[in-house]
């Protein structure tokens, strides 16, 4: 059950810590997501990236895609494709196919543009990149398999100021993910999300391999229906973001939102008031640095009550699940309103149904878009009334003039 909300509740300003330094919303983080869920997740977000994102023929059989949400952009051609900002790049070619041990150059060709995806066409495999708001996700579609046994190889040959590491959590040399660093060992580039496919949609065991200037995919096809889809990420990370008073089983980074140079985090264990009761840190970016601005605590927060666990943000205005709250009974749930003046945070609405019961956890899924708040609330057991009984729409969130429990049922 989703309730939307236009209006709030009444309520007193909370208790915010913190002070500020001299893409739509998002409402858990999609790293815990399932693997394939992942991939469709970025998939979507990529497709749907807007102009800013489409690539420019620069003529001459070169290619240029801009990514101002990453800060660095990517120049393809013949030779392959360079990914750089101000302060690095690096440079990577599909160079082989086969398999271990067995591996068959690949021929150069040129790229061709449409939108915000680039191709490259070989016999056998495509190469295409899509740039988009998450970065730029490359991707090869393997019409049929090479003539060779076990499992497949694609061999990518690296250039550029950037050396790639393999994050290899068991040391078996089968890695989940690169990291691409500079000479003084920081992180300037991620290569995650290794997702792979067949014909059927049956997922298929992959890995990463580094060595000698190189990095490889491997795939293990064994049983799999031709074509293949592989597609991983290549992403920035500009900082590293951790709470002024982090601590075990905070969960902090469990839900997180992102508005122009604002941040939004969720760190439902949070124990400030009470065991679980959960908070939220917003932070701000200067430039290239990212500051903790304030730490967001309802105003009657309480045990097990989870505030955080669900985040929304839109440009000033924050929205806050908190699906353990009990003012309509044991985990009925709520969610919060705060907005910002300079660089103050208060609340200024608690969102509470009509007719909330116990277990509904309302507040388990939050979004935000201008005056409009919606609110997931999983246990609801009202299935009998349309989805527009559920709808509430009695002013802007950001007035604060109304409380939703006051709408009538059938909203309007």
């Amino acid at each position: 059950m989703t309730w939307l909300f236009a209006c709030g509740a009444d309520s007193a300003p909370p208790k915010t810590e913190g002070s500020a330094s001299a893409p739509p919303s998002t409402t858990e983080s999609s790293a815990s997501m399932p693997p394939a869920l992942r991939a469709a997740y970025i998939e979507a977000v990529q497709r749907a990236a807007p102009e800013p994102y489409v690539a420019v023929d620069l003529g001459l059989g070169l290619i240029r895609a801009e990514n101002d949400a990453q800060r660095f952009s990517a120049t393809l051609g013949p030779s392959g494709i360079l990914v750089s900002s101000r302060e690095w790049s690096l440079a990577m070619r599909a160079a082989a196919l086969g398999c271990e041990g067995a591996l068959s150059p690949l021929p150069a060709a040129e790229p061709e543009a449409a939108g915000n995806r680039v191709r490259y066409r070989r016999e056998r495999i495509e190469e295409w990149y899509l740039n988009g708001p998450l970065g730029l996700e490359q991707g090869f579609v393997l019409d049929e398999p090479p003539s060779c046994a076990g499992p497949k190889v694609i061999a990518l040959e690296l250039g550029g100021e950037l050396d790639a590491e393999l994050e290899d959590e068991d040391g078996d040399g089968r890695g989940e993910a690169l990291r691409f660093v500079d000479s003084e060992g920081r992180r300037a580039l991620a290569y995650t999300d290794l997702w792979v496919k067949d014909a059927q949609g049956k997922s298929l065991a992959a890995w990463l391999s580094v060595e000698a200037g190189r990095a490889a995919i491997h795939v293990e096809d064994e049983g799999a229906l031709y074509p293949i889809v592989i597609d991983p990420l290549v992403w920035t990370q500009h900082a590293k973001l951790l709470p002024s008073d982090g601590a075990a089983e905070h969960d902090f980074g469990l839900a997180v939102a992102l508005s122009g140079d604002t941040a939004l985090v969720g760190a439902q264990g949070d124990d400030d008031q009470g065991s679980n009761s959960g908070s939220a840190y917003v932070f701000v970016r200067s430039g290239e640095v990212w500051t903790q601005q304030a730490k967001l605590l309802p105003s009657d927060g309480a045990a097990d009550h989870h505030f955080g666990f669900s985040v929304a943000l839109a440009d000033d205005t924050a929205l806050v699940g908190a699906y353990g709250d009990d003012d309509q009974g044991s985990f009925s749930g709520s969610a919060y309103v705060f907005v910002r003046s300079g660089a103050v945070w208060t609340q200024q609405a608690k969102l509470l149904p009509s007719d909330g019961a116990t277990s509904d956890f309302f507040g388990r899924s939050v979004a935000l878009s201008g005056d409009t708040a919606l609110v997931g609330a999983e246990g609801n057991d009202d299935q009998g009334a349309p989805p527009a009984r559920r709808m509430c729409s009695c002013g802007a969130a950001r007035s604060g003039r109304s409380r939703p429990s006051s709408c009538p049922a059938t909203g309007r």
